[in-house]
């Protein structure tokens, strides 16, 4: 698992250490990996909350979107965690 946020390198390091996260946090300061994804919103300058299960062989297994890519559970379950 691994997590990408469009913040600045030294704020998602603080903001990983805030949280204590298990999992790497990576910056995509210039949203390259967001538009690549295709969740970049240039309207609002920020990419919508999403959630990719990610199979060994590098396909897109699952999707989540919204309140549901706020919450690992159903992500960690795909993952055959939980």
């Amino acid at each position: 698992m691994l997590g990408v946020a469009t913040d600045p390198e030294s704020e998602v390091r603080a903001f990983a250490r805030s949280l204590s996260l298990s999992y790497p946090l990576l910056a995509d300061s210039d949203a390259a990996v967001a538009r690549r994804y295709g969740v970049y919103d240039p309207v609002f300058g920020f990419p919508r909350r999403t959630t990719f299960v990610i199979d060994p062989d590098g396909r897109v297994i699952e999707i989540h979107t919204g309140a549901r890519a706020m919450d690992p559970t159903a992500a960690l379950r795909a993952c055959g965690g939980q």
